[in-house]
């Protein structure tokens, strides 16, 4: 199932929209007041349990209410959603607690957590996140994605 999931994943990246111009509609370099909304692309490297690795483009539709940002990829039907919850704020930057859910495969839903810095000036978001994948493996996931 993970295959599945991975080959439409680098479908759609290698399909989609490749600007990486940020835009700057609802942004505020002040990450207290910014709107994080809008079509992130970037790429996630992902190493498991097992000694597998893997690295995939994606792009993610966020929509901000508060201090949440919710994260779905471009194009894919299935159930992966990447919420991001504020925790912290210093100038241009904010922190954010994030979780990755998952459905498909022996262990779904899987749920991976971690920490995510998103930059309103710089238009940029790192992150990492890390738990049982939804074949049951352990999994470490390191986000770099950019506001296009």
């Amino acid at each position: 199932m993970k295959a599945v999931i991975l080959a439409a994943l680098v479908c759609l990246a290698a399909c989609g929209d490749s600007s990486t111009s940020p835009s700057t509609s609802g942004s505020s370099s002040d990450a207290s007041t910014a709107d994080f909304s809008g079509t992130w692309a970037g790429s996630i490297s992902s190493s498991t349990g097992t000694g597998g690795s893997n690295s995939m483009n994606l792009s993610l539709t966020m929509t901000q209410s508060g201090t949440t940002v919710t994260g779905t990829p471009v194009g894919i039907s299935q159930g992966i959603t990447l919420t991001l919850v504020r925790s912290a704020v210093s100038g241009s930057t904010a922190t954010f607690n994030g979780t990755l859910k998952l459905v498909g495969g022996t262990c779904s839903p899987a749920t991976l957590t971690g920490t995510f810095t998103l930059d309103a000036k710089a238009n940029t978001m790192t992150g990492t996140t890390a738990g049982k994948n939804a074949d049951c493996n352990q999994e470490t996931d390191t986000w770099t994605f950019k506001r296009s």
